[in-house]
């Protein structure tokens, strides 16, 4: 499924039933960070319910540095290191084959 979001306003696509409820699976993206020094997660799959559920993939850009990550309900979080090109097109992809093996891609 392919979908372009308007970047200046908060789009979501929304269902109301489960899409994937544990491993093994894949999310990958076409993401074009253009934001200054920010965080922004192109991709995320989220419980609607309020729990503290999700999986996501985000670019970071602080004075620190660049760094491309996962974030598995905020326990788990693996990073690439590394500098990425503000404004260009950067393909970014996250994989869980258990509850203990994730690898972030880019």
């Amino acid at each position: 499924m392919a979908r372009l979001f308007d970047p200046v306003s908060l789009q979501y696509l929304y269902r109301n039933a489960a899409v994937v409820t544990a491993a093994p699976f894949t999310m990958a993206a076409w993401a074009k960070p253009n934001s200054g020094l920010s965080t922004i997660f192109p991709l995320a799959l989220a419980a609607s319910d309020g729990t503290l559920n999700w999986w996501l993939i985000g670019f970071e850009n602080t004075v620190s540095g660049q760094r491309v990550y996962a974030d598995v309900s905020n326990v788990i979080q693996i990073i690439i290191s590394g500098s990425y090109t503000l404004d260009a097109w950067t393909h970014v992809a996250f994989r869980e084959t258990s509850s203990t093996d994730h690898k972030v891609y880019r």
